[in-house]
């Protein structure tokens, strides 16, 4: 059912759970937050926001409408914190998400002119330096004669943020007229601009799109600067001190006579007195019929028209949720369709109908009162393309209509992220959009990366903003802070990715298998010759390929039982002579190693090269069979008599060489409380000591129950995703556990979870398989659901195909994956008993389970009940 706004407070602030019930004297502002259909099956009586409107007869029917609201919000607590991944075609309304992935196997390599910095492209891709000293270069276009133009910001003092008030800013055109692939001089074609962002070409004429107004030009000499000026439109939403989004970008439709303009809010989130204020504001051609043609759309920056449909598609930066408490990388940023009269969500919600987090006192502060109209807006959003990474900073987007960079490309639409001003984010870098041309089916793909060499450090040394391509389809990158320069993009005689089969962790001592795709060769070349470097891995070097379709070849080994825990890397070489000469192409693809077991701690005694010490009241471990033994033959006893309540004695376990944790998912033990008897104020906190950690606190953690209950004199399992701790990129030195308790009290099977799924499968995982051929993909609701011990998924392949089928949490973290590898043609029914994949049996709650076929992801949820 659609999901509740996670909103906190009445309107009279006190608060209360997400989408429950104020009663009168307080009434929930927010029978307006929920979905319209959720409450009286459509839209909200007018008046409805007033406590004094609704009758005692129709609070019964309310708030037991709220109740089922309050339940299932606090159920889905988490979920305003975190995001799912899962295709937009498949979310329920509500529902926070970012769109799935593809992997286009990106490629190192040094910039061409620029050789000492190194940019990610997909394989036989290359990067070079096309312009430098461009100031900060926004937006591109092409104009007469096939020349670059772009727009170069000028700043007030190296304030990125503060235009130079003495108009300084121009645009540049960036002839190449050797077609070496770099500009040969840098022409001033236009100046005196206050804080321009675009540039665009239309019938002869140049259009600067200025902070204040549209300036159409004409070059009347033809010497390449356009001296006459005019303004085509005024009044736009222009700088000041303290507002925001004051940059405007301009795309003209020729066939349906528009010139489309944005104009983002003023404001991060509010009501906006100026009506034309974040929305794209429309015009006929000639500038006249001036109109709103679609709203709630905070900051657009980029847009394009589609070249199949011809609709208009664009960005949207998200607002700055991340600013307060539990705000992570919150909210989403947005890629979608832009239909006229369309409603997009800001300020009032984000992404698929996700109401914003009214429990912020500034947003409820500047948005409060809702209304009718409110709920009415919300409720007609429609499904956005894809929704990527919060914070991302989308600005120029580009669709791609040549065929230079092979099919895959054709029709998909580049976005340039330059990341937002609120710290360090998944910014810094060019996507690929993949969808249909409705806009179903969207995926995102990595494309242009390395602006920010390493994702854990704040260092960069560019901002991806504007993007176009030329008519052979090489594409240009413009980066406008840090390197000011244009960068291009080419494609070489040689493709190649990787399978969709090639797995991103490998297991050691387990076989390693997977498939290479070629998408581009020498037409008139001859066989190409592919061969594996499998030493990282413990293998031989120059191992053949063996194909196994048209332009498909496959790769097998076993990884060594000692390769080291930890990253590798595994390069396939690809030959090919051609009447050329010979072409050669090296692709890599960085796995991790994972253990192929859990690291034991402890058992029956203390793990190899492990010692255990305690102290501060606390007497040494006795490992032995005395007590209760939850596995094996023995177990741990601690007796502990704190000298005060307020102080914790220690027991500590040190490996005799620190421990990368990379490769376990959790820290588990077995717990028996013995003869301890709980009392107010008891502590029982484990710390895994690394560079950056921090305490798990057991007993006292409002917000996560790690199951412990000391009045349950029974041994209990716990377990601790290593994610609790913080960073843990550094080896474990320590692990600590700190408590007040007194008595005698056992641990038992202390270990470091594997991430690799157990091989044989420990958990009640079956597979059947039907021989009838469906006609397409399909993904069908699991049955029985809700279930508490067994459920049956099925699923229809039409042909052959790598498949993964894997249960995730509402958190987005995957719980366990059900089965993995190549299945041919039909009906599979997989039978799940509800355990992760180390056998534990999951907790009650909504689960999300993921059927991924090559370029498809289906997802659906279901309910597991214990």
């Amino acid at each position: 059912m659609d999901q509740p706004t996670p909103a906190r407070v009445c309107r009279d602030g006190r608060p209360t759970h997400a989408g429950c019930l104020c009663l009168p004297g307080g009434m929930l502002p927010a029978l307006a937050f929920a979905p319209a259909r959720l409450i009286l099956g459509e839209g909200l009586p007018a008046g409805l926001d007033s406590p004094t409107s609704i009758t005692q007869g129709s609070q019964m029917k309310i708030a037991l409408t709220f109740l089922a609201l309050c339940l299932a919000a606090v159920a889905h607590a988490e979920v305003y914190r975190d995001f799912i991944v899962a295709s937009a075609d498949d979310v329920e309304p509500g529902t926070i998400f970012v769109s799935p992935t593809e992997d286009l196997s990106l490629q190192g390599g040094p910039v061409r002119g620029m050789e000492d910095r190194i940019l990610r492209a997909p394989a036989g891709f290359h990067v070079q330096t096309f312009a430098t000293d461009v100031g900060k270069a926004r937006l591109m276009a092409w104009g007469p004669d096939s020349v670059l133009h772009v727009v170069s910001m000028s700043t007030n003092r190296g304030s990125q943020w503060s235009p130079d008030p003495d108009t300084t800013s121009r645009v540049l055109a960036l002839p190449d007229r050797d077609r070496d692939g770099r500009a040969d001089e840098i022409i001033v074609a236009a100046d005196g601009f206050f804080w321009p962002n675009d540039v665009a070409f239309f019938r002869g004429a140049m259009y600067v799109a200025d902070t204040h107004q549209i300036v159409r030009l004409h070059d009347e000499d033809g010497d390449g600067f356009y001296e006459k000026r005019e303004v085509f439109i005024d009044n736009l939403a222009s700088f000041s001190p303290g507002i925001s989004h004051v940059t405007h970008s301009l795309v003209f439709d020729e066939a349906r006579n528009i010139l489309f303009v944005h104009q983002g809010s003023s404001c991060d989130l509010c009501r906006e007195e100026n009506p034309e204020r974040a929305t794209i504001t429309a015009f006929d051609l000639d500038g006249s019929n001036r109109r709103i043609f679609a709203s709630g759309l905070r900051n657009a920056i980029g847009y394009d028209l589609h070249p199949v449909t011809g609709e208009l598609w664009t960005n949207n930066n998200g607002h700055d949720r991340d600013r307060f408490a539990d705000g992570r990388n919150m909210p989403p940023e947005y890629v979608g369709i832009v239909r006229e009269n369309s409603f997009h969500g800001w300020p009032l919600a984000f992404g698929f109908r996700t109401w914003v987090d009214f429990s912020v006192d500034e947003y409820r502060r500047e948005v409060f009162p809702l209304t009718r109209q409110d709920t009415l807006l919300v409720e007609s959003i429609q499904r956005p393309v894809v929704m990527l990474p919060g914070h991302t900073g989308p600005m120029a987007l580009h669709f791609y209509t040549h065929r230079a960079f092979g099919p895959r490309f054709r029709n998909a639409a580049f976005i340039a992220l330059r990341a937002g001003d609120r710290g360090v984010s998944d910014g810094y870098k060019v996507v690929a959009v993949f969808a249909n041309p409705d806009g179903t089916d969207g995926r995102i793909a990595d494309f242009l990366t390395g602006f920010r060499p390493d994702p854990t450090s704040s260092t960069v040394w560019g901002q991806p903003v504007g993007l176009e391509s030329d008519s052979d389809g090489n594409l240009y990158v413009g980066s406008d802070r840090f390197t000011q320069a244009i960068f291009r993009v080419t494609a070489g005689p040689l493709l190649a990715r990787w399978g969709p089969d090639v797995p991103d962790s490998v297991v050691a001592g387990q076989r390693l298998a997977g498939t290479v795709a070629l998408t581009r060769l020498a037409p008139d070349g001859e066989e190409p010759v592919l061969t594996a470097d499998l030493s990282a891995l413990g293998g031989d070097t120059g191992v053949p390929l063996r194909k196994v379709d048209d332009g498909q070849y496959r790769f097998e080994g076993r990884v060594g039982e000692d390769v080291p825990v930890g990253p590798v890397e595994l390069r396939i070489l690809v030959q090919q002579g051609s009447p050329a000469g010979p072409l050669s192409l090296n692709l890599t693809r960085r796995f991790i190693v994972l253990p192929s077991r859990n690291l034991v701690l402890l058992g029956d005694d203390l793990g190899r090269g492990w010692e255990s010490t305690s102290g501060r009241g606390a007497e040494p471990l006795v490992i032995d069979g005395g007590g209760p033994v939850f596995a094996g033959s023995s177990s741990a006893a601690i007796t502990a008599a704190p000298l005060r309540r307020s102080r914790v004695w220690l027991l500590e376990f040190r490996p005799a060489v620190p421990v990368r944790t990379l490769g376990y998912r959790a820290l588990r033990f077995a717990f028996h409380p013995g003869d301890v008897e709980p009392q107010e104020g008891d502590r029982f906190d484990v710390n895994v000591r690394s560079l950056t950690t921090r305490t798990v606190s057991l007993l006292v953690d409002a917000e996560r129950d790690f199951g412990l209950d000391l009045a349950r004199k029974e041994w209990q399992t716990i377990e601790i995703p290593l994610d609790e701790f913080g960073d843990l990129d550094n080896p474990l030195e320590l692990l600590s556990i700190s408590s007040n308790l007194a008595g005698t009290m056992f641990f038992d099977e202390v270990h470091l979870v594997t991430s690799a799924p157990p091989l044989p499968p420990v958990t009640a995982v079956t597979e059947t398989r039907s021989e009838a051929v469906p006609q397409s993909v399909s993904l069908e609701q699991n049955y029985p659901n809700p279930f508490n011990s067994d459920t049956i998924i099925r699923f229809a392949l039409p042909s052959s195909q790598p498949v993964t089928l894997e249960v995730y949490n509402l958190a987005g973290q995957r719980v366990t994956t059900l089965l993995r590898g190549l299945r041919s043609a039909g009906t599979y029914s997989v039978h799940w008993d509800g355990r992760d994949d180390g056998a534990q049996l999951l907790a009650s709650g909504v689960y999300l389970y993921r059927l991924t076929t090559g370029s498809q992801v289906m997802t659906r949820k279901l309910l597991l009940l214990q």
